[in-house]
């Protein structure tokens, strides 16, 4: 949880809960991973999952 007015600066991590900022830990090829998975898993939803009223 990353409190109100908290700024991550680029290439920092927020860690825990609340966040603690741990700068210059990012790494790149982690956030596109991260990204990627993220578009993947909405189209997934959005193909095979319906709504329960």
């Amino acid at each position: 949880m990353v409190l109100n007015d908290t700024l991550v600066p680029a290439n920092a991590l927020a860690v825990g809960s609340p966040a603690i900022i741990k700068e210059n830990r990012a790494r790149s090829q982690d956030i596109v991973f991260g990204a990627n998975n993220y578009v993947q898993r909405t189209e997934r939803f959005r193909r095979e999952l319906r709504r329960i009223d």
